[in-house]
């Protein structure tokens, strides 16, 4: 009787150890549990963060904000505006040349020159000139004396219509070592054709020497012409004439004629030669019977 009560008591005491051991066991952590802990350390960095030291979001970006959460700095700003890289239309230059001419009547001559625009198709044109020789009294027999130390500035309009160029302008000059002004080049006129296989030029100039000296040079017209065919943007090549005339003496002074070839000379450059025989007789018998006449030219465009 003993022995079969102690062994219900015996189970009923195994049990309640087994249902503890499991209990424990379910609290424990095991070795399969620990890849739980990794999982937690993929929160952002701002979690992390203590509770104490808050960040104003208002203030500042988080950390590991993408990058277009960031303000642009103002200066960044600044160099995006449209005005500042469009140029202004006012800071373009103005057309201009230089010149080189060395011919039969005047010698050397340089030439700077100007149009400054008003719009499409008007403008103010303007230049200086400097020449090596310049007739400075009647021609006798002939021949001219000539003057140095010839300088002139010069202005007018420019107007343009379409392929045809009108520029009148007047001067006065002057000589350097006289130290006087000595005639008025006025008026001018200078026009040019230009179509993509023609090109015409025509100059008219009228020195007035009497507008200073009534005693002095006589006072005439020079006029210098010529008509070129574009063979290509390289080469162009035409007749050519050239004439003075004595406005006092009412005579011819200079009468050539002859061909003119102009040629592209690199960028914004041209170079320009006349060669012509002299009609006027006396001219060329002054010459030991040499008629040749004739003019190099470079011109650079600005």
């Amino acid at each position: 009787m003993t022995t079969t009560h102690r062994l219900p008591v015996l189970e009923t005491a195994i049990s309640a150890l087994l249902a503890t051991s499991s209990v424990g066991l379910a609290q424990t952590p095991t070795a399969e549990a620990e890849p739980s802990v990794p999982e937690a350390s993929t929160e952002p960095a701002a979690a992390a963060l203590p509770a104490a030291e808050p960040v104003d979001a208002a203030a500042a970006p988080e950390p590991g904000a993408p990058p277009e959460a960031v303000p642009s700095p103002p200066a960044a700003e600044a160099t995006t505006e449209p005005a500042a890289a469009e140029p202004d239309a006012e800071s373009a230059p103005v057309p201009s040349y230089f010149r080189i001419d060395h011919d039969y009547l005047f010698g050397l001559q340089l030439w700077a020159g100007a149009t400054y625009p008003f719009g499409d198709s008007v403008g103010l044109a303007s230049d200086i000139y400097i020449a090596e020789n310049y007739p400075s009294q009647s021609a006798t027999d002939g021949t001219l004396s000539l003057l140095s130390w010839w300088g002139e500035f010069d202005v007018g309009p420019a107007f343009t219509l379409g392929p045809v160029s009108l520029t009148p302008m007047v001067g006065i000059a002057f000589d350097w070592a006289a130290r006087k002004a000595v005639a008025i080049n006025g008026p001018q006129l200078y026009t040019i054709v230009s179509t993509d296989s023609i090109y015409f030029e025509s100059w008219v100039w009228t020195l007035l020497y009497s507008a200073f000296d009534k005693g002095g040079a006589n006072d005439y017209i020079h006029t210098r012409d010529w008509l070129l065919y574009k063979f290509n943007d390289t080469i162009a090549l035409g007749p050519q004439l050239e004439y003075t005339y004595d406005l006092e003496d009412k005579s011819t002074l200079a009468f050539p004629l002859g061909g003119h070839v102009e040629l592209a000379y690199g960028t914004g450059n041209s170079l320009g030669l006349f060669l012509g025989y002299e009609l006027k007789k006396s001219l060329r018998q002054a010459a030991d019977g040499a008629g040749a006449e004739g003019r190099l030219t470079f011109v650079h465009s600005f």
